[in-house]
């Protein structure tokens, strides 16, 4: 295969036909396409710092949109990962956050 096309079929950045495919796919499950359902709606944003299976700099963009399309919001942090948020103290830090969004907000 010639090294033009192994590149158009293999570089997947932003701005690149690959690239511009993959997100036309993935768009469904997206959650940037459902930021303006939500705007009159009382959202709690959270995500764990330390989160390898969802990458930070995701959660990250998601936050940067919601404040880029002025939608109301709270934003919780927990300073873990994906797998030990369900760990001792975290669990206990991720249910004390939903929780009180939920009392606050019902």
């Amino acid at each position: 295969m010639e090294t033009a096309k192994n590149d158009m079929l293999c570089r997947v950045g932003p701005g690149t036909p690959m690239g511009n495919l993959l997100r036309r796919y993935w768009m469904p499950i997206s959650p940037h396409a459902y930021v303006e359902r939500v705007r009159d709606r009382r959202t709690l944003l959270l995500y764990a710092r330390y989160d390898l299976t969802f990458p930070v700099h995701l959660s990250r963009n998601m936050v940067d949109e919601f404040n880029r399309r002025r939608v109301p919001h709270e934003l919780a942090v927990i300073p873990c990962g994906h797998y030990t948020s369900g760990v001792t103290p975290f669990k206990y830090l991720d249910a004390y956050r939903l929780t009180s969004f939920l009392l606050r907000n019902l």
